[in-house]
C-alpha cells in the first residue's frame, strides 16, 4: 500500500525533506540548474564552504542495475540515489528491507505498488514501506528522473 503522496505545495514535507530548511523553494530547481551550468553557482571556496561535500551527478557511483541509476549520497542512515528513465524503460517489481521516499524531479510515469499502480509527474513525492513491491515505468516521451531516499 503507498503510504503517502505529497506535492510540492506540501512545504513542510519538503522543508524536513531538502535539509531543513526552504533555500529550494524560494528558487525553482530549474533557475538552480541553468545557474550552476553557466558558472554562476561556483563562488571561491571559503573556510565556510571548505567542509560542504557536493556531489555531481556526473562523478557519483554508478549503480549496477538495467536502468541509468547513481549513488549521490550514502550513511549508515540513508542513501540518495538518482534514477532516470528513457522512454519506455521499466524497472521490474522489487522489494527491499527498508523503506523509499520517491520524489519525481521531471517526466511521467507509472510506480506501481503491490497491486495497486498510480501516475505521477514532477514534483510528486511517495513514501513506500519496506516490505512492498514496488517498481517503475516511464510512459512518457521524455527521460524520468527520480530521487529515491532510502531510509536504511
Amino acid at each position: 500500500m503507498i503510504s503517502r503522496r505529497f506535492s510540492v505545495d506540501n512545504k513542510p514535507v519538503l522543508q524536513k525533506l531538502l535539509w531543513g530548511g526552504d533555500f529550494l523553494l524560494r528558487r525553482p530547481f530549474f533557475s538552480i540548474a541553468s545557474q550552476y551550468e553557466e558558472g554562476k553557482l561556483n563562488p571561491p571556496l571559503t573556510k565556510a564552504t571548505t567542509d560542504m561535500k557536493r556531489t555531481h551527478l556526473t562523478d557519483s557511483e554508478r549503480i549496477p542495475i538495467p536502468i541509468a541509476a547513481h549513488k549521490l549520497y550514502g550513511s549508515a542512515r540513508n542513501e540518495v540515489i538518482h534514477l532516470c528513465f528513457r522512454p519506455g524503460e521499466v524497472l521490474e517489481k522489487h522489494s527491499n528491507p527498508f523503506d523509499v521516499i520517491f520524489y519525481v524531479l521531471e517526466g511521467i510515469g507509472i510506480l506501481e505498488v503491490d497491486e495497486q499502480s498510480i501516475a505521477v509527474g514532477p514534483d510528486t513525492l511517495i513514501e513506500v514501506s519496506a516490505p512492498e513491491l514496488r517498481g517503475w515505468t516511464n510512459t512518457g516521451n521524455e527521460n524520468l528522473r527520480v530521487l529515491v531516499i532510502k531510509v536504511l
